[in-house]
């Protein structure tokens, strides 16, 4: 059972737990709600109708990971009438989808239901609240999750990563530890590539950048 709707893609149990949505990642509540995005604020209300209309029931599957860093219960949730609720908000456009290893279960499914939302410009697609966004246009204090568009001009490796940097200062890192997800790419061949990213944008020594954790998460445009 659920007790609480969060936002558009977290909620608590009536237990206790709180759970976060695998595949999707909505627009954030602010911490004042007089300050929230509309349409932070719709997702959120979408997905409280969908839990409301399935009477605060639902089934949930996990996946590989069962928590994250912040202990949050990680699942795919479903209606009683068996709906996934997190290819529903993406299909809406309330949410983008995303891949965070090891779970990896449906993402075929929620990546189709993205395109179908960015087709018919839904919701964070109409307003391009998050993304895609050039990577030489991205203001310097951008943070959060960011869907990024730019030029290839260096590939690099550290002790801990392979770098992919994109024109405008934006790197794109790949731990070696996340490799494994990448079995076939041959990160050389980005160089002078047009590609999407899509993570978390965090800033170091001045420089943006963005953990890449799944080939989901990075894609050729040209």
């Amino acid at each position: 059972m659920v007790a609480w709707v969060y936002d558009g893609d977290t909620l608590r149990l009536k237990d206790g737990r709180k759970l976060r949505l695998i595949g999707v990642n909505a627009p954030e509540m602010p911490k004042e709600p007089s300050d929230a995005a509309p349409l932070a604020r719709a997702a959120t209300r979408y997905l409280t109708g969908l839990i409301e209309a399935s009477d605060k029931t639902i089934h949930i599957r996990y996946d590989l990971g069962l928590k994250d860093r912040y202990g949050r219960i990680l699942a795919h949730i479903f209606t009683t009438n068996d709906r996934n609720i997190s290819a529903e908000m993406i299909e809406r456009g309330f949410g983008a989808a995303i891949t965070v290893p090891p779970n990896s279960w449906a993402a075929d499914c929620y990546y189709q239901a993205e395109l179908k939302a960015r087709d018919q410009q839904r919701g964070i697609w109409k307003e391009a609240l998050l993304g895609p966004t050039k990577s030489t246009r991205l203001p310097r204090d951008s943070e959060g999750f960011q869907i990024v568009t730019g030029d290839v001009v260096r590939i690099g490796k550290s002790n801990r990563a392979t770098w992919i940097n994109l024109a405008g200062d934006v790197a794109l890192r790949i731990d070696h530890s996340d490799k494994q997800y990448f079995p076939n790419q041959q990160f050389t061949s980005l160089l002078g590539r047009k590609v999407e990213a899509r993570g978390w944008i965090y800033r170091h020594k001045g420089q943006l950048r963005m953990r890449i954790r799944h080939p989901r998460s990075l894609s050729i445009l040209k």
